[in-house]
């Protein structure tokens, strides 16, 4: 903390203001804190999935993107958001090739 007080005094005081908060959160299960995050994020998302899915000739690829993304596939080393990117690129590049 005493490096940070010398680089960021603003950001060292808030988080030493907060620290009976940030030391309570550590006592709770690590499946707790996991679940309210994700309720948390759930309007997030939805708004998000509303936005990709408004357009018709774009549903699709945006699900697939989304699916692929969601299901957590690592390849090579690669994580999920790079695969539902190309996912739901290459499935876009196709949709639009059949019309």
């Amino acid at each position: 903390m005493e490096a940070l007080a010398g680089k960021l005094p603003t950001v060292s005081d808030h988080l030493e203001t907060a620290r009976a908060d940030i030391l309570a959160f550590t006592a709770f299960p690590k499946e707790l804190v996991m679940a309210i995050a994700g309720i948390a994020l759930l309007g997030t998302i939805g708004n998000s999935l509303a936005a990709a899915l408004r357009e018709e000739n774009e549903r699709e690829p945006a699900l697939i993107a989304f699916l692929v993304t969601a299901s957590g596939v690592s390849f090579a080393g690669i994580g999920s958001a790079f695969w539902g990117l190309l996912a739901g690129a290459l499935t876009l590049l196709i949709w639009r090739h059949k019309r």
